[in-house]
C-alpha cells in the first residue's frame, strides 16, 4: 500500500476513535462512513470525464454536505449530529 493510502486509512481510523469517544459504535461509524463514501463517489461521477447524472436528490448530495460544514473538507471537529439520507417519499 502506498504512503498516501496508509495516511488516508490512518486518518479514517483516527476519526473512528474520535466518534467512539462520542458514543458512536463501530457499526454506526461504518454506516456513516459508507454513506459519506457513497456521496463522494457519486459526486465524482458527475465530474469530467464521466459527466453522469447525480443519483442523489438535490440537497442530500456531497456538495451540500461539504458546504454545510463549518470547515472545508474533512475536519477534526467532533460532529454532534449524524447525517442521514431520508427514505424515499412517495410524492
Amino acid at each position: 500500500m502506498s504512503d498516501e493510502a496508509n495516511r488516508i486509512v490512518q486518518k479514517l481510523w483516527n476519526y473512528s476513535t474520535v466518534l467512539r469517544d462520542d458514543g458512536l459504535s463501530y457499526g454506526d461509524y461504518l454506516e456513516q462512513l459508507s454513506v459519506l463514501l457513497f456521496l463522494k463517489l457519486a459526486h465524482e461521477q458527475t465530474q469530467p470525464p464521466w459527466n453522469q447524472d447525480l443519483p442523489v436528490p438535490e440537497g442530500y448530495d456531497w456538495s451540500t454536505l461539504a458546504n454545510s460544514m463549518a470547515c472545508s473538507g474533512w475536519c477534526s471537529a467532533r460532529p454532534r449530529t449524524r447525517f442521514r439520507i431520508p427514505p424515499n417519499s412517495s410524492a
